[in-house]
C-alpha cells in the first residue's frame, strides 16, 4: 500500500483491473482502473477508482470511519485471501 499526500492509493495487480463505473449521468462506461483511492474526513472513507479516467467517474463507495469495523474488514479480506 503506497501512501500519498491526500489519500491512500491501492495499486491492482498489473495496475490494470477493467471496471464499468457511472458516470456524470448514471450511465456506465469502460474504464482501466490503475488502483483504489482512498481518502476520509473526520467519519466517513470513500473508496474510488484511480486512473486516466477517474474523473469521469463518480462511482464511490462510503464506508465508517471505524477502527473496529476496518479491523474486521481487514480481518475478512485476509480470510477471503487466505480461501482464494
Amino acid at each position: 500500500m503506497r501512501k500519498t499526500q491526500a489519500g491512500c492509493y491501492i495499486p491492482f495487480p498489473n495496475e490494470s483491473y477493467q471496471v464499468e463505473p457511472l458516470d456524470r449521468k448514471g450511465k456506465h462506461f469502460s474504464m482501466d482502473a490503475k488502483a483504489l483511492y482512498l481518502t476520509w474526513t473526520h467519519s466517513k472513507i470513500f473508496v474510488n477508482y484511480a486512473g486516466e479516467q477517474a474523473g469521469e467517474s463518480h462511482t464511490t463507495m462510503e464506508l465508517p470511519r471505524d477502527p473496529d469495523f476496518l479491523r474486521l474488514m481487514a480481518k475478512k479480506l485476509e480470510e477471503l485471501a487466505s480461501s482464494i
